[in-house]
């Protein structure tokens, strides 16, 4: 039982780990596109990020669309379809 509950509780831990760097990455990608205009969302493609990559897009309110990758902090980014 107390292998179960340590396997359990470093779970948990790596959990909020990766939570905390999503927040991190989502925080950076914001401020990069504050500069853009006004943020009406920003979404994650769950699909294609992982650990080390976040991936999605930033709704304009002015229209466009943005996608992006944030890798470490580089952010890497295109409007939606061109």
């Amino acid at each position: 039982m107390g292998a179960g509950i340590l396997a359990a509780s470093a779970k948990y831990h790596l959990d909020v780990q990766e939570d905390r760097q999503k927040a991190v990455a989502l925080r950076q990608v914001r401020e990069f596109f504050a500069d853009f205009g006004t943020i009406v969302t920003v979404f994650v493609d769950e699909s294609q990020s992982s650990k080390e990559v976040l991936v999605g897009g930033v709704v304009m309110k002015e229209g466009p669309v943005y996608l992006f990758e944030n890798q470490a902090g580089e952010i890497i980014y295109g409007e939606e379809g061109r």
